[in-house]
């Protein structure tokens, strides 16, 4: 028996004293020592492994045949190659045996010693020919069954490595994170979906323990070993680390493996990533929040608005009549009060609607210059403000109210995180946002776009807290210092515009906030004089004013009155509509509101309208919703008013619009006209 290995040896030798035959071997690793050992002694069958580092058995037993050496010769290998058997078979070997696997050995061995022995009777010319001739197809019969039996294990172990190769390749297909790790939760198999997702390539991960590559939570890891122990198998979230140091969120489902019902120590992990799921749930969370923000706005806000328009007409009123200083100083704080409160229900409305203004193309270096002069004059001495802006920039498609609200926001939340000072930097470039950068963000369109990033030196937001930030009423601020509205408004105003936000901030190193705005290149800017007609007194002209909510009309007729015009009052659309038909000589202007009970304000103004065009109507609306904004836009309305107002305001409207109004001069004043 020709032997590299001594354990292999010691082994088939035992087996081969078991079935009662006696055993010589040699140590054999090279084609000298093969030789060597054939000579000087007489062999029955000759038992040699297939390849060693400087010996090929079938090499030799090729030139063994062609040198009519007839001793038996068996192969033996640890695997089962198909052409290795072929060209051992070829060559002469009587048989093909594989390590680990000889329930034949005894029956090979059997006959091949019989082959042998009538080939010796046959060379001997013995005398009994008709038994040699028996022996002889008994012999062709068995070689020829061994031969089938063979090539049938060879067919089988085909098939077999077919299948696990077929297997391998749909396991290598699934975008799943597959691979078996030992009872030291060494990785023993990784497929390509595991590479692709947590990106270590099969040869770096076999071998290595996988809590060194993916970096598994503790407690996870804790909980998955006892359910392995008590189940055989666990699922759950974890967070885990790829080879770029990304931190992915993957739903594991694990299962010791076992043969017939018996589980062993390997572990089988199938993992999926769905870190993109749960980001968009998350979105769609925000969004639901924000919906609900939106309805409950828009059911307050009217009502909120109609209580505090008397409030800033009656501060209007009473100005003129105080004279003491103590006096104005309270008519001060009720009016500043009315105000942030109307602003604070504006800015709801506004994150929470989008709710849309006039679209026109703004010039960006006009207005950042002079908000950059404002901020200098506004904020403390200690915050220095620099303006980063190319010779030319693109028109930005926008709402130059909101436009200037929303920026302002943003620059106010830098101001308050530097106390102690610092940098504010605002830059304004051109980019083009192309569909690979879109993809990325939620409310992103590819196409030009200019881009306002507001740069601060101040504390920065905490991680935990960045995912907050436009949540409405969530402030990191003191109490009494932040409403939680003014990044959320901002986020309500540029998506309005079709725009999107992008924010990064690290604690102690700042934020940044980037301003996405759609661009229009080829728009002509349009440039606003920002001057306000001066109000005069009124000369006797009949104001017809139509709102359900009786202090309204009362601020509105006291206002009115006060200033030099007469008053006509109606509680909604339809009697309104009766007291023109009426009165219609004499009314000169409508004040009507838009959501009123019986027929609200655009049924009026187009009832109003198909009767008399020359008339000016000016609307009120408590809650500019988008829908009813786009449908005031075709009753060519005089103006619109978002209560509440300061009165100053309407005065200086009614003198304007009166000024160059077509309409039939008033009658003389009538004192029973008032209702």
């Amino acid at each position: 028996m020709m032997e590299g290995r001594l354990e292999d040896a010691e082994w088939m030798a035992g087996e081969l004293e078991r079935l009662g035959y006696q055993v010589e071997w040699r140590r054999v690793d090279t084609a000298d020592g093969f030789w060597k050992s054939l000579d000087g002694a007489e062999w029955d069958v000759v038992i040699s492994d297939l390849a060693l580092p400087g010996y090929d058995a079938v090499e030799a037993l090729g030139k063994l045949r062609a040198s009519r050496w007839d001793v038996p010769f068996l192969v033996v290998s640890d695997t089962l190659d198909e052409s290795r058997v072929v060209a051992a078979l070829k060559a002469g070997a009587g048989d093909y045996l594989v390590k680990g696997r000889l329930a034949r050995l005894g029956e090979v061995l059997a006959r091949e010693l019989r082959e042998a022995h009538w080939r010796r009777l046959r060379r001997g010319r013995g005398s009994s020919q008709d038994a040699t001739e028996e022996e002889v197809r008994r012999l062709l019969e068995v070689t020829e069954q061994s031969r089938v039996e063979l090539l049938g294990v060879i067919e089988q172990q085909r098939r077999t490595e077919e299948r696990v190769r077929r297997q391998a390749a749909l396991l290598d297909a699934a975008t799943d994170a597959i691979y078996v790790c030992d009872a030291q939760l060494r990785v023993t198999y990784w497929n390509k979906g595991a590479e692709r997702l947590y990106g270590w390539k099969s040869d770096e991960a076999l071998g290595r323990e996988v809590t060194e590559l993916l970096g598994r939570d503790a407690s996870a890891l804790v909980s998955a070993k006892e359910a392995l122990l008590n189940r055989n198998e666990w699922s759950g979230e974890l967070k885990v680390r790829c080879k770029t140091g990304k931190i992915l969120s993957v739903f594991a489902s694990w299962t010791r493996l076992g043969v017939n019902g018996q589980h062993g120590d390997e572990l089988l992990a199938i993992e999926t990533d769905f870190t993109e799921m749960n980001r968009l749930e998350a979105q769609f969370l925000q969004a639901q929040r924000l919906e609900g923000i939106g309805a409950l706005a828009g059911g307050i806000a009217h009502g909120l608005n109609n209580c505090l328009a008397p409030v800033l007409m009656a501060a209007s009123l009473l100005r003129p009549r105080l004279g003491d200083a103590e006096d104005i100083a309270v008519l001060d704080m009720i009016e500043t009060c009315s105000q942030r409160g109307a602003n604070i229900v504006r800015q709801l409305l506004t994150f929470a609607r989008a709710t849309p203004g006039t679209r026109v193309p703004l010039s960006l270096r006009h207005l950042m210059s002079e908000f950059k002069s404002m901020l200098r004059e506004t904020f403390p001495r200690e915050i220095q403000v620099v303006l980063e802006m190319p010779s030319s920039v693109w028109p930005v498609m926008g709402d130059p109210v909101q436009w200037h609200q929303a920026l302002m926001n943003v620059c106010v939340n830098a101001r308050d995180a530097m106390p102690e000072g610092g940098t504010l930097t605002l830059e304004v470039r051109d980019v083009t946002v192309d569909a690979a950068f879109a993809s990325m963000m939620p409310d992103a369109h590819p196409g030009p776009h200019v881009c306002i990033s507001v740069r601060d030196t101040g504390t920065g937001i905490a991680p935990h807290e960045l995912g907050r930030i436009f949540d409405p009423f969530f402030t990191t601020k003191e109490i009494g210092k932040g409403t939680g509205l003014g990044l959320p408004s901002v986020l309500g105003i540029v998506q309005g515009h079709q725009g999107f936000v992008r924010v990064n901030s690290a604690l102690g190193r700042g934020t940044t906030v980037e301003l996405y705005f759609p661009a229009k290149p080829e728009a002509a800017p349009v440039v606003y004089p920002g001057r306000e007609a001066q109000a005069a007194r009124g000369s006797g002209e009949c104001i017809l004013v139509v709102d359900d909510e009786p202090a309204v009309i009362e601020g509105l007729t006291r206002l009115l009155e006060g200033n030099g015009y007469r008053v006509r009052s109606a509680a909604h659309g339809a009697e309104g509509l009766a007291l023109f038909a009426q009165h219609r000589a004499e009314i000169r202007l409508i004040l009507t509101d838009m959501m009123m009970p019986v027929m609200n304000g655009p049924a009026l103004v187009n009832a109003v309208y198909s009767i008399d065009r020359r008339v000016p109507i000016i609307g009120m609306t408590g809650l500019p919703d988008e829908q009813q904004v786009k449908g005031l836009e075709n009753l060519s309305l005089a103006a619109m008013l978002a209560k509440p107002f300061p009165g100053n305001k309407l005065l200086r409207l009614l003198s304007l619009i009166l000024r160059n109004s077509t309409a039939a001069p008033a009658p003389a004043p009538d004192p029973g006209q008032r209702r």
